[in-house]
């Protein structure tokens, strides 16, 4: 949150107060999900992440319709939604 007038190369910047309100949510329901105390830029360089797709192979991330591991709705339909069930997830082939 203190970074936010250089996020990625672009000024995020938010009034004082939505900074503070932002910031206490985030702090009162950080995830457990990072083990390490260098956390990743990026999802998908989380353990969690790597965790979760296992049984996907590298040949699946290079395929034309999946492209990289950022890709989410390649193969969760409802990400767009937040929706990411398991039983919902299609491969493409």
């Amino acid at each position: 949150m203190s970074g936010l007038g250089k996020h990625f190369g672009v000024d995020a910047s938010l009034s004082l107060q939505d900074t503070q309100e932002i910031a206490t949510y985030l702090e009162k329901n950080a995830s457990k999900r990072w083990t390490s105390t260098d956390t990743p830029l990026r999802i998908t360089e989380s353990q969690w992440f790597t965790s979760k797709h296992r049984e996907v192979g590298a040949a699946v991330w290079k395929r034309p319709a999946v492209k990289n591991r950022s890709n989410c709705s390649a193969c969760h339909s409802g990400a767009d939604k937040g929706d990411f069930d398991e039983d919902r997830v299609r491969i493409p082939k």
